[in-house]
C-alpha cells in the first residue's frame, strides 16, 4: 500500500520551496506567535522534516533545542514547541500531544509547521498555509523542500 500511494504520489504536480520561501513561512509563524505574546522555554525538531524550522527558529528566537519530545521538562512546567515541515495527516503531532495528555502535561505542548493540509488530524498552533488534502483536486501539490 505504501509503495503504490508513493508512486501515485510522484504524479502529481510539486511545488519546490526555495530558501527564500522557507523564510517568509518562518517569518510568518514568528509574528503568529508574537500575535499571542508565546516563547517557548524549549523547541524540539521533529526529525527529518522538522529540523530546518526548528534549529531555525532557535536561533532565531533565542531558545535552545532538546533532541527528545520534552515530556520530561513539560512536567515540570517548560513549555515545549515541537516542529515539523508539514502536517500531512497530523499523525506525528496528534501521537506528541496525546503522550502529553497522558502525562497530564498537554498545556505546555504546542506545535509549529510550515504548512499543513485541510483535514489533518491537528492543526498546528503555529502555522504559515494550509494545503488542499484532496488528491483528486487540481489543486493538490506535493511540496519538495529546500532541503530535500
Amino acid at each position: 500500500m505504501k509503495e503504490e500511494l508513493q508512486r501515485q504520489l510522484k504524479t502529481y504536480p510539486k511545488q519546490h520551496m526555495t530558501w527564500q520561501e522557507f523564510d517568509a513561512h518562518v517569518n510568518t509563524i514568528i509574528k503568529a506567535m508574537d500575535k499571542v505574546n508565546y516563547r517557548p522555554d524549549y523547541i524540539y525538531g521533529i526529525p527529518r522534516g522538522g529540523l530546518p524550522l526548528s534549529v531555525t527558529l532557535s536561533n532565531r528566537l533565542g531558545v535552545p533545542m532538546i533532541l527528545d519530545d520534552g515530556i520530561m521538562l513539560a512536567k515540570d512546567n517548560k513549555h515545549i514547541l515541537a516542529c515539523d515541515d508539514l502536517s500531512d495527516t497530523g499523525e506525528t503531532f496528534s501521537n506528541m500531544y496525546n503522550q502529553y495528555a497522558t502525562k497530564s502535561c498537554s498545556s505546555y505542548f504546542k506545535t509549529a509547521a510550515l504548512m499543513y493540509r485541510i483535514g489533518t488530524a491537528l492543526i498546528p498552533d503555529f502555522y504559515s498555509v494550509y494545503l488542499s488534502a484532496n488528491m483528486e483536486s487540481p489543486d493538490y501539490r506535493w511540496i519538495h523542500f529546500p532541503w530535500e
